[in-house]
């Protein structure tokens, strides 16, 4: 019987980790964020969970964390290739992440839930848990990996 991994994705926490994320990432082995982060802090306090990899956002600039994360990042998973950055399209886009053989393209900003598959990639913003926006609630993202394939993408709303 083949392991599934759950991988976390988040971004957009402008500083908080609400209490829901602990609960609705509990057991990932992995939490990628897609930026606008706040502080060194959440990462500190995602790393509880699982190890975390995170990009810079466009408020992290003005933060300790300006010079210390990279604008995206490709990381692979237990087989399944991720790319992630905070705005779609501009530091790594659509095309980048196919030239890459990614899997699943990661991105926030928007602070607005999607999940859309494109020609074999998945394109995912898993929203914000922190601050909402345009009547959508907080939320976070889970992929699940089996043997090198996507299983599973959902965006979770939490409370």
């Amino acid at each position: 019987m083949s392991q599934v991994v759950r991988v976390g994705l988040i971004s957009d926490t402008h500083g908080a980790v609400p209490r829901a994320v602990f609960s609705a990432l509990a057991g990932v082995t992995r939490i990628l964020h897609a930026g606008d982060v706040g502080s060194s802090r959440v990462l500190d306090e995602l790393g509880r969970i699982a190890p975390v990899a995170a990009v810079r956002g466009n408020t992290d600039l003005e933060s300790d964390l300006a010079l210390s994360l990279p604008s995206f990042l490709v990381a692979d998973v237990a087989g399944v290739r991720f790319a992630v950055t905070h705005i779609k399209g501009r530091a790594l886009t659509l095309d980048d992440a196919r030239r890459n053989g990614c899997d699943v393209y990661v991105f926030g900003h928007t602070h607005i839930p999607d999940l859309t598959g494109d020609d074999g990639l998945w394109i995912v913003n898993p929203g914000s848990p922190s601050r909402t926006r345009a009547g959508h609630g907080h939320s976070v993202g889970v992929v699940e990996v089996s043997e090198g394939t996507v299983t599973s993408v959902e965006v979770l709303e939490i409370g």
